[in-house]
């Protein structure tokens, strides 16, 4: 064989021509020609028969994914012998066509070659390697393309009993670098996911543990083929439960492999330690169960880890902090399923679990008051206590810039949550320049945060990206601005609806539902219908699955539909949508009154506002914007910054009805767009 160090080969030398020598290695029984090149006397066995190589396979401990090669070679004769080709250097520049030619001649067995077969070899090192450029040479190497077509040949070319040898009991840095490189090889290699697939079954407890370690680096390709084997694959309990407190949360890529563990954990019984092993268990798989969207089973998980919990607390104070983080997350998870009176109480018993907490050692407990009291204006908001809600969010952004003050790093995503939560609550109080301000300050942060790691920021800069387009441009006539903002955040949640539609599609909804709205707000009226339609038709599958979370939601998109329906002279539609928003709205008053009836004020004027755009009135109209008229008098009597303006538009609105209906006069002054602002689920 060449001598690597010699100076002239080295002048020359690239790596993938020594790839190219292995897998001569591993494809040539002509021993004498190595035995040739190496200056040896060539070898017989016993009978004096010429020893030729009956077989060559990498040698895994030799770590084959590395650049140096390991090769075991079989011989006839019965022996077997190793030998390593090392990766001396690489060239500092592309290589020639003339010195490519030379080069690949070195090779044993192209030695007396014709150009033409040289020049095929060529032409393949040059189709893997295009060089920078127009300069016609062989590019450096970058990736490895032969270690990838090497790994997948030699696994393609096993058998299944060979393939479990070179893949079963890796060590951790092996198994991480054989899913590198596997993984890069799916790109030009057609049958690389199947060798994918054999190498995360070979090992599943190895390979998972390498998936979290390179999975971000190939999203959509590990970490869901790893998920599913997780399901069925027998695990010891213990090493699922340590290994699920390893999963990132949140997560976006991780999430399906932390719900597979945790279920496992939970499913074998691990036996506890420690009393409160189980409550604790239950509470993570709870958390990682919503992250994904299975809200129900994450409410039964999350109700059983209370209920443990106040056995605990009820005998031993020590308790009390695991109960009271216990208890503020259940009241998320009541959320999730739309039982929010429920969620409102559950959150106010963990605010007052964590001040008597604060109260007794303010450093320690402090963080945590400062999450429950965020989630806690969260929920007041959902019921319709607004002004509560933003004197509660104040205390929220308060107690975390004190603590981000003290530590930037680990309270920086704390504040740009309850910065963001704050700019919805002045909103929905009209303070709409405050409001401004402020959730820009929470863009600013959601971007710093995402920059450094997008898999775990990206759903809420999403959420803040909605908001700022929604709330605070719209509302002071930034139009554009609020479009193209509302187009990010739409193409956001695609994104994270791509990667998991069942947690991120009600996100995905209520971009689209705005957007519509922006659309139509500066004249584009036949994408907003489009926009419109889709978000109707996802919040209708999401109210199918799930009537009380998403009734809602449904009813102000079907609102809004309303007017863009009429925004395009399609009259029987537009009226059909504008009583069906009345009626949900109706239906939702009557459970809740506090909550709802500003909504159903508006879907009341809505009718008149349709009734305007296609120039007609009647009895019922009239009557149905004078009812939403008394109902907007009644909301500013209490809240006059949150609704004088839309009392005054609504009774603008009757007017002009009114008058049209007595002149009877066919055409009508184009209405003010009563779209609905609606923001996107708050962090909480």
């Amino acid at each position: 064989m060449p001598d690597l160090s010699d100076d002239e080969f080295g002048e020359y030398a690239h790596e993938e021509i020594l790839q190219a020598l292995v897998r001569y290695l591993l494809t040539s029984g002509d021993l004498d020609q190595l035995c040739d090149d190496a200056d040896l006397p060539h070898l017989v066995d016993d009978d004096g028969d010429p020893v030729t190589i009956t077989s060559a396979r990498v040698y895994r401990d030799a770590q084959v994914m590395t650049l140096d090669r390991g090769v075991w070679l079989e011989l006839s004769d019965g022996s077997v012998f190793g030998l390593t080709v090392i990766i001396a250097r690489r060239p500092r520049n592309d290589v020639t066509l003339r010195r490519r030619m030379e080069l690949v001649g070195r090779v044993p067995g192209l030695g007396g070659a014709l150009p033409e077969v040289v020049n095929g070899y060529v032409d393949w090192l040059y189709g893997l390697y295009p060089a920078a450029g127009t300069g016609g040479g062989l590019g450096t190497l970058q990736p490895d393309l032969l270690a990838e077509d090497l790994a997948v040949a030699v696994l393609r070319e096993s058998t299944p009993t060979e393939r479990s040898r070179i893949l079963q009991g890796l060590a951790p840095g092996q198994a991480v670098q054989a899913l590198t490189v596997l993984s890069r090889a799916r790109t030009h290699q057609s049958d690389a996911a199947a060798m994918i697939d054999v190498a995360l079954t070979a090992d599943v407890p190895v390979m998972t543990e390498a998936v979290l370690q390179v999975g971000l680096q190939f999203p959509g390709m590990l970490a869901p083929r790893v998920a599913a084997l997780l399901v069925t694959a027998e695990l010891d309990p213990d090493w699922a439960w340590r290994t699920a407190r390893r999963v990132p949360y949140p997560s976006i890529e991780f999430g399906q492999i932390a719900v597979a563990l945790t279920t496992h954990a939970l499913r074998a019984g691990a036996a506890p330690t420690k009393p409160n092993d189980r409550p604790l268990s239950l509470a993570w798989h709870a958390i990682r169960l919503a992250e994904v969207g299975r809200h129900a089973e994450a409410l039964a998980a999350s109700q059983e880890s209370v209920n443990l919990y106040r056995e605990l607390a009820a005998n031993h104070d020590a308790y009390i902090p695991n109960l009271a983080r216990s208890v503020n997350n259940h009241a998320l998870r009541l959320v999730e399923v739309g039982r929010h009176a429920e969620a409102l109480a559950t959150s106010q018993e963990a605010v007052d679990l964590r001040r008597e907490l604060a109260a007794t050692n303010r450093d320690a407990y402090l963080p945590d008051l400062a999450t429950s009291v965020n989630n806690h204006a969260v929920r007041l908001a959902e019921v319709g206590r607004h002004a509560e809600a933003l004197a509660t969010s104040q205390e929220a952004v308060n107690l975390y810039r004190e603590l981000a003050a003290a530590n930037r790093d680990a309270y920086l995503p704390d504040l740009a949550t309850s910065v963001n939560n704050h700019a919805v609550r002045l909103a929905e109080v009209g303070r709409h320049a405050e409001a401004l301000e402020t959730i820009h300050e929470a863009v600013n942060l959601y971007r710093e945060l995402a920059a450094a790691n997008r898999d775990a920021y990206l759903p809420d800069l999403a959420t803040s990206v909605h908001n700022h387009a929604l709330r605070m441009l719209t509302v002071v006539g930034r139009h554009a601005e609020a479009l193209a903002t509302s187009q990010e955040a739409v193409n956001l949640y695609r994104e994270l609806a791509a990667a998991n539609r069942d947690a991120y599609l009600p996100d995905l909804a209520a971009s689209v539902n705005n957007q519509a709205g922006m659309l139509a707000m500066v004249g584009r009226h036949a994408e907003a219908l489009a926009a419109s339609q889709e978000a109707v038709d996802l919040r209708r599958e999401l109210a199918a699955a799930n009537r009380d979370a998403y009734l809602p939601d449904l009813a102000t998109s079907v609102n809004n539909q309303a007017a863009m329906l009429a925004e395009t002279g399609r009259r029987d539609e537009a009226l059909a949508a504008s009583q069906e928003a009345v009626d949900l709205r109706r239906e939702l008053a009557a459970a809740n009154r506090d909550a709802y009836l500003p909504d159903l004020a508006r879907s009341l004027v809505g009718v008149g506002y349709v009734a305007r755009i296609l120039g007609e009135t009647s009895e019922q109209i009239l009557d149905a914007v004078s009812e939403g008229v008394r109902y907007f008098e009644e909301l500013a009597a209490t809240e006059p910054q949150a609704f004088t303006a839309h009392r005054d538009a609504a009774a603008s609105t009757l007017t002009d009805l009114q008058n049209s209906a007595v002149n009877q006069h066919p055409t009508l002054a184009p209405p003010r767009s009563p779209h609905a602002d609606e923001a996107a689920p708050d962090t909480a």
